[in-house]
C-alpha cells in the first residue's frame, strides 16, 4: 500500500509541475498566481504569491492547510482594512494549466 502512495505520490508531481499554476491570458494585466487566506468569486483576502510562500506547485500548496489555503490569479486593489489589517485582491476567474 505504501508503495502505490509514493508511486502515485511521485507521478502527481511529474504530472502538476510549477507550470501548473499559471495566470496566462491575465498576467499582462497584473494578475498573478497567488496564495490566500480566503478567497469568495473574485475577491480574496490577504494573498501573497505563491512562491514567496515556498510553494514548488501552487495549485497543490496553497491548498494544503491554514493560513494560505486558497489558490487564484489575482491582483491587489491597494487596500487594506484598517481595523483587520487584511488586504483585498481582485482576482480573475481563469487559472491557465
Amino acid at each position: 500500500m505504501l508503495r502505490y502512495t509514493i508511486a502515485l505520490a511521485s507521478l502527481a508531481s511529474l504530472l502538476c509541475s510549477v507550470s501548473a499554476f499559471s495566470c496566462p491570458g491575465v498576467t499582462e494585466n497584473g494578475f498573478k498566481p497567488v496564495c490566500c487566506m480566503g478567497k469568495d468569486g473574485q475577491v480574496a483576502l490577504n494573498c501573497i504569491p505563491a512562491h514567496q510562500m515556498g510553494a514548488e506547485n501552487p495549485t497543490w500548496e496553497c491548498n494544503a492547510g491554514p493560513p494560505y489555503r486558497s489558490q487564484g490569479c489575482c491582483q491587489s486593489i491597494g487596500y487594506t482594512n484598517p481595523d483587520t489589517g487584511m488586504s483585498i485582491h481582485l482576482c480573475s476567474d481563469y487559472i491557465g494549466p
